[in-house]
Formats: C-alpha cells, sequence, structure tokens
C-alpha cells in the first residue's frame, strides 16, 4: 500500500519543491515507483516533471475538485522521470479554492479521490503542498500517513512560524485523520561555513524535542548546492542535472531515510478518521 507524505511549510523559499522533485527522483533511483500530487497553482513541481504544458491537459488537480469521476489514477500521467508519475497543475487552481472554500471539499475533497489502484499501484505519494495553511494544504494533509517539514537553516523567521504549521496539523490529526504524523523536519539550505545555519540548527532541534518530547529532525541535511537551483532552472531533477553533485547525495540520503522510516513504522497508526463535519469544525 502506498505511502502518501506531504511536504508543506506556509512559509515560502524553503526547499519545499525542490525536496518533493527530488526526493521522488532519489526513491525512484531506489527501485521506488514514486506519484507526485503537484497542489501548489504556482506549478513548480509541474515544471520541472511534467512533459507537456499543464494547459493543454484536463488530467490534473483541477480534475479532483471539479470532476466526479475522477480519481488519483485516471488523471495521474508519466512524469520525465523513470519509475515516477505525476498530478500536474496549473494556476487556475486558485479559482477551485475559492469555490470550495466553507464546503466539505475544503477539508476531504481528496479522500473521496484516493483510489485502492494508486494505493497498490506505487510505493510512495509525496505531495507538493502550497505555502499557506488552505484548502489545499487542509485536503493534503486529511489523506497523509506523514508530513515533511523543510526549514531554512538560515530562516529565523521560519523557525520562529513552526508551530502554526504544527497546530494545523494537529488539528487535523484530531478532526479527521488521527493517522497524520510529523515524519521530521528537515533542514535545507544549511551552509556550515555560516554560524547562523549551526546556530539555528540547533534552534530548531531543540523546539522540536520540547514539542514532540524527542527528536524530530532528519539526520539527512540538504546543504546549500548552486546546483539544485540550476536544476530547477533546467526543469530537471538533481539527478538528471548531474547525479555526481552533493545536492544528488543529499536526496539520495534522505531517500534512504524515508524507506527506513517507513520500513520501521510502516503506514502511521492512530486513531479513526473523523467524519467530514467533524473535521470541518476542528479546522
Amino acid at each position: 500500500m502506498a505511502i502518501t507524505i506531504s511536504v508543506c511549510n506556509h512559509k515560502g523559499g524553503v526547499g519545499k519543491t525542490t525536496t518533493v522533485v527530488n526526493l521522488a527522483a532519489a526513491l525512484a533511483e531506489l527501485g521506488k515507483k514514486v506519484l507526485v500530487i503537484d497542489m501548489d497553482p504556482q506549478g513548480n513541481a509541474t515544471m520541472v516533471l511534467f512533459k507537456d504544458d499543464p494547459f493543454k491537459t484536463d488530467q490534473t488537480t483541477l480534475a479532483l475538485f471539479k470532476s466526479p469521476e475522477s480519481s488519483f489514477y485516471t488523471v495521474q500521467q508519466p512524469s520525465k522521470v523513470k519509475n515516477v508519475s505525476i498530478i500536474p497543475t496549473n494556476i487556475n487552481m486558485l479559482l477551485v479554492e475559492k469555490e470550495i472554500m466553507g464546503t466539505y471539499k475544503m477539508v476531504a475533497a481528496l479522500r473521496e479521490k484516493f483510489d485502492e489502484e494508486t494505493k497498490r499501484e506505487f510505493d510512495f505519494v509525496l505531495i507538493d503542498c502550497p505555502p499557506n495553511l488552505g484548502s489545499f494544504v487542509t485536503n493534503a494533509l486529511s489523506i497523509s500517513d506523514y508530513y515533511i517539514l523543510p526549514v531554512g537553516a538560515e530562516d529565523y523567521f521560519a523557525v520562529r512560524g513552526l508551530e502554526n504549521i504544527l497546530n494545523h496539523a494537529s488539528d487535523i490529526s484530531k478532526g479527521v485523520n488521527g493517522s497524520l504524523d510529523l515524519m521530521g523536519l528537515l533542514i535545507t539550505l544549511y551552509d556550515e561555513r555560516t554560524s547562523v545555519s549551526k546556530v539555528l540548527k540547533v534552534e530548531i532541534t531543540n523546539f522540536l524535542k520540547n514539542h514532540f518530547k524527542q527528536d524530530k529532525t532528519f539526520k539527512t541535511i540538504i546543504n546549500r548546492n548552486t546546483d539544485l537551483n540550476q536544476a530547477v532552472i533546467k526543469r530537471k531533477t538533481i539527478f538528471q542535472h548531474d547525479r555526481r553533485v552533493s545536492g544528488a547525495q543529499d536526496y539520495l540520503a534522505l531517500a534512504k531515510e524515508v524507506i527506513a522510516y517507513v520500513d520501521k513504522r510502516g503506514t502511521a497508526k492512530g486513531t479513526t478518521p473523523g467524519t467530514v463535519h467533524a473535521g470541518l469544525a476542528a479546522v
């Protein structure tokens, strides 16, 4: 059964999409089949992974919210990377968010679309969330086993805002998805040459220890690397750009850590998810 992981942070510029596309590629390198769902209307994951123009296909995340007969399996499409499929998106998703506000779809639209074929076909489903705490993030977390929080190593304000996303995820766990759990906080854009990176790394670790009574940071750190930026500009994963560079090795290490975590824990176990109405009240 597929393990579903949302990659989210309500603050932009922390390496969220970079993590989704390169973690997907790294998992594929290790023999896993991966589905990427691009829930961010900016469509950056689509830009890197999708072969075609997302405005020229009806098989997008739009269909998951607008088409009753759609499912993850019917709208997923091959990506540029072997063993990675994608459900692309485009900026029209912003119109959908306005339409679903205040309805059950604000919380639970994706639950209806997560079909058995997808659960059997893929080892991992990675969801790239927009940089906010809106309806799309809520939908993503409502179907996820785990979530990953990327945080820039030199972004002090991102560290200060961690409480917001953790509280939002906690509300969803209590309301509609009792299985949701934080897999780990991922330190990105780390530069060991700067004192700021080192200080905030310690602060992040201590914050999570106080919040969860345990260390919830990944051992893998994504170091600041210009090749990661160059790969995105070329609309490639880091492995397509140059698999020898440190950025590729960082994401390969992260993929191994994710697989080991899942092998140990499996699908997150929790209380039975609540009803849609309970979830609306909670979030």
